[in-house]
């Protein structure tokens, strides 16, 4: 794991067919290379920062539009694609209070309410409209503070900041920052704990993808986000802001009763699909209210800055249900010239499970994250069928192969759900022992 707390401070250009800096590119390919987990802030601008009482008052008012201002997009390098760029929310809305001192007299107006974004943090999309950043995390807020009518200023005092140790312990031993800085060690330290477990869990040291994978599956968006952002500008700009949202340690780690993560890490020829069956248990189906299904992808394909396309190859995933395998592998495997005027026809409709974001959303993304979800029983048979694809975009013939990690997970309200799906996987796995 390493992390990057450090960036350019300027935002990212990719108008004009602007390519991705050599400082990502250089990242992308080591974390390809190497194998190595890269986290990175998505950086800080300075739009929310005031002079004098009337700027103060401008940055309040302004709050959360001054975010989408092009000078407030991600700074270099953290538009990389395949590393993990994590943006800021604030974790409070409320100053310190020092035992003796009286605030009386001091009026604070927050910019941000607790776990909206971060007033500096920085915004995505990525390169080629990617999504970015990938994650947030507790990144600190700012405040208008002062005393009477005109002395008002923009602070990010002690109580609106990120706690951590100070770098002096022999002066002082907390102390207190704002910044999306941050924010990615946060990010990290789950990594690293996903990491940890996972080696206990496998024997063997686990691809940086099925982490990144992992942490997307189990990331929430803040419901006060959610709610400030779509209200003004859409969903849409909700993922430009916070991503997949805060990724949750112990949904990554554990399955629960009523959540169940299947996972596979694995490489598969480029121009090739690989289909897993998905266990859909009577619990599953059964269970009152919304059954959701959650899928996550990582990959870390080769990268090109010069190219238009920077990612040398992308990945799909494709979820179905109540058709036949054989059905399936027809109408995604590649149509013969000769059979092109009379082609397998494609599956559509109820067959196929809608997942949000699409992939042709998610494809210039090294990290996907789609769901689905159902209300009513439906019966389409106890197996569902996620298909996962590879093509090839750029990458040199030599490329014959990418790795990825998948996390699937199943969420319903059933408390023998775990057990259910559990029991189904075991009787798999002692028929292909006895085969």
């Amino acid at each position: 794991m390493f992390n990057l707390s450090i960036g350019s401070g300027l935002p990212a250009d990719f108008e004009n067919g602007g390519r991705q800096s050599r400082w990502a590119e250089d990242l992308d390919t080591l974390a390809r290379e190497l194998q190595v987990l890269i986290v990175l802030a998505a950086g800080n601008h300075k739009l929310d920062e005031a002079a004098d009482s009337d700027e103060a008052e401008r940055v309040i008012q302004s709050y959360p539009e001054f975010l989408f201002h092009e000078g407030a997009s991600l700074s270099d390098p953290a538009t990389a694609a395949i590393a993990v760029t994590v943006g800021g929310i604030a974790e409070h809305e409320a100053p310190e209070q020092w035992e003796g001192e009286d605030h009386t007299e001091s009026i604070d107006r927050p910019v941000a309410r607790r776990h909206e974004p971060t007033p500096s943090t920085r915004i995505g999309p990525g390169i080629n409209e990617s999504f970015k950043p990938d994650f947030v995390e507790h990144g600190g807020n700012s405040a208008l503070r002062g005393a009477g009518v005109l002395n008002h200023e923009i602070s990010s005092s002690f109580g609106y900041g990120v706690l951590s140790f100070s770098a002096n312990p022999l002066r002082v031993l907390f102390a207190s920052d704002v910044g999306t800085s941050f924010a990615a060690p946060k990010v990290a330290r789950t990594a690293a704990m996903i990491w940890h477990r996972l080696k206990e869990m496998l024997a063997a040291d686990p691809h940086p993808n099925l982490i990144r994978a992992l942490m997307a599956n189990s990331a929430n968006v803040p419901q006060p986000t959610r709610d400030l952002i779509t209200s003004r500008k859409g969903e849409k700009f909700v993922r430009r802001v916070c991503g997949y949202g805060v990724p949750d340690l112990d949904l990554a780690m554990h399955s629960g009763n009523r959540r169940v993560t299947l996972i596979a890490s694995s490489e598969i020829k480029v121009d090739d699909f690989y289909i897993y069956q998905v266990p859909i248990t009577e619990e599953f189906l059964a269970s009152p209210g919304k059954k959701r299904i959650i899928v996550s992808l990582a990959f870390d394909p080769p990268v090109r800055r010069r190219r238009a396309k920077y990612l040398g190859v992308a990945m799909q995933t494709a979820l179905y249900r109540g058709v036949s395998v054989e059905h399936i592998i027809a109408a995604n495997k590649p149509i013969p010239a000769e059979e092109k005027d009379n082609p397998v026809t494609a599956i559509q409709g109820a067959q196929k499970c809608d997942l949000k974001p699409s992939s042709t959303e998610l494809a210039t993304s090294t990290l996907h994250r789609s769901e689905w979800t159902m209300s009513r029983r439906q019966e389409y048979g106890d197996t569902y069928y996620l298909v996962v694809r590879a093509l090839r975009t750029w990458a040199p013939a030599s490329i014959t192969h990418q790795n990825f990690g998948l996390a699937v997970t199943l969420v319903a309200d059933h408390e023998q759900l775990y057990n259910s799906i559990r029991q189904r996987v075991q009787v798999r796995a002692r028929a292909r022992g006895r085969q």
